[in-house]
């Protein structure tokens, strides 16, 4: 069982890896977090601050940036998936 949901998660992270195209730096979980909650203020100073770190850190038009951050949340919770269970799967062994 732990086996399987390894490899699944490996394929997953691979997949992760493979499509960063549109990121010209990583960014982090928390400032996927801060970046996500700027954009949905309604503050005009937060979102144009937004607008400025997205163009240093993607590729893609900001009108593309809820959806791209979101995405990135969900892959970081994949990639910490994927290392707890690479932790349990060592302490097995």
């Amino acid at each position: 069982m732990l086996r399987k949901k390894h490899a699944k998660l490996k394929l997953e992270l691979e997949k992760i890896q493979n499509n960063t195209s549109q990121w010209k730096v990583t960014i982090s979980e928390s400032e996927t977090k801060s970046l996500l909650r700027q954009i949905k203020s309604k503050a005009f100073f937060g979102r144009v601050k937004t607008k400025k770190r997205w163009k240093e850190i993607s590729t893609l038009p900001y009108s593309e940036a809820q959806k791209e951050l979101e995405q990135r949340e969900r892959e970081i919770a994949i990639i910490n998936d994927f290392s707890q269970n690479s932790i349990e799967f060592c302490e097995i062994s």
